[in-house]
């Protein structure tokens, strides 16, 4: 289980992204994800809390763009604004 808690994502644009791919960074992101990229594989539980993500952009998912590589991925984004 992995959490990203508590964080600002401000002005962030698709090359200077969070990447996580089965939480790390992935090559083949750029142009997606301005605030997070995340490509999730082999059983990865990602919650994302109390975030701000504001003034983010890419061509897809200015604040989060994310790949679910396994039916048993899972994503929760809670009381982000």
């Amino acid at each position: 289980m992995y959490f990203i808690m508590n964080c600002v994502f401000q002005e962030g644009t698709e090359e200077s992204h969070i990447g996580f791919r089965g939480l790390t960074d992935n090559e083949n992101g750029y142009g997606k994800g301005g605030g997070i990229y995340i490509n999730m594989e082999g059983s990865a539980f990602l919650i994302v809390q109390d975030c701000t993500f504001y003034n983010n952009s890419a061509l897809l998912g200015g604040g989060i763009f994310a790949i679910f590589q396994d039916s048993t991925n899972s994503l929760y984004v809670n009381m982000c604004t």
